[in-house]
């Protein structure tokens, strides 16, 4: 099973969207987040030694409170796959609701951000739990 979960910097989820069979928009609740990170630490051998300083963990933790793309497959892909899925994804809700709107109720809706990106893989096999990242650590995501 493999989780990926990438930020979006044009949308504000209000409510869970899905996307297609394997991927929503949502906003990441607090007690989401938490369960991901503490998953993450639990499961995950570099993160155990860790605790919650790993840059997994923080990862996960960042996600508190943010509208992220979800996409989760059974098979085997790429974080580079996932990532083109998570952009296409959030791309046809952002035109969507311009072709379901007027441009006001778009500008409304939408918000552009000028942070970078901030992602997520995690891959289960069997008992363990493997954990990537393409995005690069950013001031705002140092954790005391």
């Amino acid at each position: 099973m493999q989780h990926y979960f990438r930020t979006t910097r044009w949308l504000v989820a209000a409510a869970t969207l899905k996307v297609g069979t394997n991927c929503r928009v949502r906003r990441m609740s607090r007690s989401d987040a938490q369960s991901l990170a503490e998953e993450v630490r639990k499961r995950n051998v570099f993160a155990r030694h860790a605790g919650l300083r790993s840059f997994y963990c923080q990862r996960a933790a960042a996600l508190e409170g943010v509208t992220v793309v979800e996409i989760y497959s059974g098979g085997t892909s790429t974080i580079d796959v996932f990532e083109k899925q998570a952009i296409i994804a959030e791309n046809v809700v952002a035109a969507s609701l311009v072709l379901s709107g007027s441009r006001r109720e778009f500008v409304s809706r939408a918000v552009g951000d000028r942070r970078a990106y901030l992602d997520l893989h995690l891959v289960q096999r069997d008992s363990n739990l493997y954990v990537s990242s393409t995005s690069k650590m950013r001031e705002a995501d140092h954790f005391p």
